[in-house]
């Protein structure tokens, strides 16, 4: 209902600028900011007479813009040969659904394409995919020449690898032998099985509104992006955390079959969908038992055990809407875990306290640090008191008027002696300059005790200074700030020329 709602009124502002095509930017915001399924966006629009148009590969320009890669990947696909130049070759036979426990294998090359790809008649290289980044590994000659393989991509039904190099004894028809990185295929593989679990938890924990809007696995560290209304509080996330634990411990079997698209709708419900609609009449299911399915290609654990420790890292809300969570699998879970207790221990030897004083500890040097704060306050008032008098004990008398001219450094510190003339009886006129963030500032200030006449000047004698400088300035009639951006000739010529063109400035105006 509430889609409905924000389509109709999006329709009507489409319509006073006279567009009757839906941008793909806001068919992606649409999804992003309030999690509406691209295919119910142009059903809705339609009815507007509003032309949608969803582009297959819909959730790849999502998860790439998420993760702000989307030049480098237009840039990478560039280099991949176009799907219809490979229409004509055979369908490529994956060999990790299968046969996920299988890392080496044989297989003939039918395509190479100068000067990285090779496409073999079967592969068990896993090619990106549902935010699953691709497997690595090499490519052995029957001459024992070995090619690293650095991307791996599924372009319609053929399955491309990217190698370093083409050695000199590759060519269509030999066989050669392939290994895939064990460990760096199973790390993906508990990263990817431990998002689904992330995700069921945390709709179980915070709602049944809550889905994925996003992510991407990795070996060391992975995200899941999920919709929700809110920044999660610690309990929450802690809660999340406790249960897809408990999920792990409780070592349920992972299913994965493959079921007709309206059966599994039927059983499942659209919660299948949580990576994105996938438009094919099969669908590959991934079921955890009683926990969650999903229609999914990734690789995964074959029950929940396998997964290990799941560490969230950090829920941070990355725009309206939606919530990041940044998670470890595993040894990875383990080490950032080690990471952090190594950080305490490091405070809690600096601070001769056991972890567990820690918090009593840090409080106590923080009301040190308070004490020391005000103390030091004190003093800098003080300091700054006993400079303030000294600048104002030698001044340049002009006419009734007391005037001090001094550079300095600290901007800040300007302002407050300036600011100190306020409680100044005599009629004082204090001009300090000095150089800020690559600009030449000024700041002139005059005693509440100068007539209206003498107040004249401060504005006077601001413009006395733009002639020099340029720039400009603003303020009242009693107190000026104005700045130009630095040049050395020009701050040397104000230093030199200040005093002598101010007095000239008073002592013109006296005479009139």
């Amino acid at each position: 209902k509430r889609g409905r709602e924000i389509i109709a009124r999006d329709v009507q502002k489409l319509r006073r600028k006279g567009v009757n095509k839906l941008p793909l930017n806001k068919l992606i915001e649409l999804y992003d900011s309030h999690g509406l399924d691209p295919y119910f966006v142009k059903e809705e629009y339609s009815k507007y007479g509003i032309e949608v148009n969803v582009p297959d590969n819909f959730y790849v320009i999502l998860a790439e813009r998420h993760q702000k890669g989307k030049v480098k990947a237009e840039k990478r696909m560039e280099e991949l040969p176009r799907v219809d130049e490979l229409m004509k070759l055979p369908e490529t036979v994956p060999l990790y659904y299968q046969y996920p426990d299988k890392f080496e294998f044989e297989a003939k090359i039918i395509k190479v394409i100068h000067p990285n790809i090779i496409i073999l008649d079967r592969t068990a290289f896993y090619p990106e995919g549902g935010g699953q980044p691709s497997d690595k590994g090499v490519i052995v000659t029957p001459k024992g020449n070995i090619m690293k393989v650095l991307d791996v991509q599924k372009l319609g039904k053929v399955i491309i690898h990217k190698v370093d190099k083409l050695t000199l004894d590759v060519k269509e028809g030999i066989l050669v032998k392939g290994v895939v990185d064990r460990e760096r295929r199973l790390s993906l593989t508990r990263s990817h099985t431990a998002t689904h679990i992330l995700l069921a938890a945390s709709r179980m924990i915070l709602g049944p509104h809550v889905w994925q809007a996003g992510a991407k696995k990795g070996v060391e560290r992975s995200h899941l992006d999920i919709t929700h209304h809110k920044p999660l509080t610690r309990d929450e996330i802690e809660k999340i955390e406790i249960l897809a634990n408990r999920i792990v411990c409780e070592n349920r079997k992972i299913n994965i079959r493959y079921m007709d698209r309206v059966k599994a709708e039927a059983k499942y419900g659209f919660t299948l969908y949580q990576g994105g609609v996938i438009p094919e009449k099969t669908l590959r299911i991934v079921e955890i038992e009683g926990i969650d399915a999903q229609a999914c290609g990734g690789t995964h654990c074959k029950s929940t055990g396998e997964v290990g420790l799941i560490k969230i890292l950090k829920a941070i809300r990355i725009q309206d809407g939606v919530v990041r969570l940044e998670f470890s699998v595993g040894e990875y879970a383990l080490k950032n875990i080690h990471k952090e207790e190594n950080i305490l221990l490091t405070v809690a030897k600096q601070l001769k306290a056991p972890i567990e004083g820690l918090p009593k500890a840090v409080e106590t040097l923080l009301s040190r640090i308070r004490v020391l704060r005000h103390q030091n306050e004190i003093l800098e008032r003080k300091i700054l008191k006993l400079e303030f008098d000294q600048i104002i004990s030698n001044p340049i008398r002009i006419g009734e008027i007391n005037v001090v001219v001094k550079e300095e450094e600290d901007y800040n510190k300007a302002l407050k002696l300036t600011d100190m003339l306020n409680k100044i009886k005599d009629k004082y006129l204090m001009v300090l300059y000095g150089i800020r963030e690559k600009a030449i500032y000024y700041i002139i200030k005059c005693t509440p005790s100068i007539s209206k006449k003498y107040k004249d000047h401060v504005r006077r004698i601001a413009e006395v200074i733009k002639r020099i400088i340029g720039g400009g300035y603003g303020g009242r009639e009693d107190f000026i700030q104005g700045g130009a951006p630095y040049v050395e000739v020009k701050y040397r010529k104000l230093k030199n020329s200040l005093l002598d063109l101010i007095e000239k400035t008073l002592k013109l105006e006296e005479a009139k």
